[in-house]
């Protein structure tokens, strides 16, 4: 498990992350998101998740790798709903995923953790209809996550501002 930190002391062989002992208010997240984490069962803040959400703040690019694919996805959504500002229905966030599926689980987790945020988000890959990426686009959504092909189609047609974007 490692993420990408140097300009920020992030690196394991310096600090031992396995005791790490604060809780998502400590690091300053909002209370909504707070409570879509607790609402979902997380009751404590993972290594990954720390040093995730501290490398977020630098606002360097950082690289989150782990062989535990749910602590990987569930802070990866951590990050960008932390990045979020709900009041505002415009894309901030582009997610690129390999396949539907991954799409599917990703928008999961970032629904259930954004909750009480009342977080949108559309998942556009090629299985999905385009008239109704679009539509779904239009209403207003926070995140798109998909395809690199479906994104770059949608990037094509200017079916979104990106001058929102953060992640």
């Amino acid at each position: 498990m490692s993420v990408a930190g140097n300009e920020i002391g992030l690196h394991s062989e310096d600090t031992n992350w396995n005791e790490i002992d604060f809780t998502f208010e400590d690091i300053g997240l909002n209370d909504d998101l707070v409570n879509g984490i607790y609402a979902n069962g997380i009751s404590k803040v993972t290594p990954l998740q720390f040093r995730s959400l501290m490398a977020s703040k630098t606002k360097h690019d950082f690289l989150i790798r782990s062989t535990n694919v749910n602590d990987m996805r569930v802070s990866l959504s951590m990050v960008i709903l932390r990045l979020i500002e709900a009041r505002t229905e415009q894309c901030q966030s582009v997610i690129l995923v390999s396949s539907h599926d991954v799409a599917l689980e990703m928008a999961k987790y970032v629904l259930s953790l954004g909750e009480y945020m009342s977080v949108k988000c559309s998942v556009c890959t090629a299985t999905t209809n385009i008239a109704e990426d679009l539509r779904e686009i239009r209403d207003g959504v926070h995140s798109i996550i998909g395809t690199p092909g479906r994104v770059y189609d949608l990037l094509a047609i200017a079916a979104f501002d990106t001058s929102l974007v953060k992640t």
